[in-house]
């Protein structure tokens, strides 16, 4: 057999299929780091500008769980965005000039999929409602923010670009002042 036919669940139930996606996510390789003292959990733990419980130690790219304001606890990012905006806040911490080093916005990315732009911001794992602020998911463009309680945490826009664009600002602008 040479193309997909279906999913097999764990109680022998067959899902026909025609097409299948598999998440298969991401470890991080911290194991090299187990003897040491940093507080290791689903990556190298780190406050909201990269150092961790070591003083001169920061973190930085796919193994990195920075403290994100906007969802509350340590979270690693694995996109490219993240791994270009976080190293200079992480030297800027390290070398202590004296002034406040402002954490990173909240996560953001993007991918273009065949004639849709689709962009994300925040978080939502955290959230319990949404509501669409531009158009329905039966459009063609949409901007749905993602809620916990009164505070808007996240936003995924369908082909709404300055909706989208304008509501990260506000995420973000709020999310920096927060710590």
């Amino acid at each position: 057999m040479d193309r997909v036919t279906g999913v097999e669940l764990a109680d022998s139930t067959v899902l026909e299929a025609d097409v299948v996606v598999a998440g298969v996510g991401a470890t991080p390789n911290v194991e090299w780091l187990r003897d040491t003292d940093l507080d290791l959990a689903n990556g190298v733990v780190c406050d909201a500008v990269g150092g961790t419980g070591i003083p001169h130690v920061a973190a930085v790219g796919d193994c990195a769980a920075w403290l994100d304001p906007a969802y509350g606890q340590p979270r690693r990012i694995e996109h490219w965005t993240g791994a270009l905006d976080r190293p200079a806040v992480a030297v800027a911490n390290l070398l202590g000039t004296g002034a406040t080093v402002k954490p990173v916005a909240p996560p953001y990315f993007w991918s273009d999929q065949y004639d849709s732009r689709l962009q994300f911001t925040g978080a939502s794992s955290n959230a319990d409602r949404i509501s669409f602020e531009v158009g329905s998911p039966d459009d063609d463009s949409y901007l749905a923010v993602y809620w916990e309680g009164d505070v808007a945490i996240g936003a995924l826009g369908v082909n709404c670009v300055r909706p989208f664009t304008k509501f990260r600002r506000e995420l973000a602008t709020r999310v920096t002042q927060q710590v």
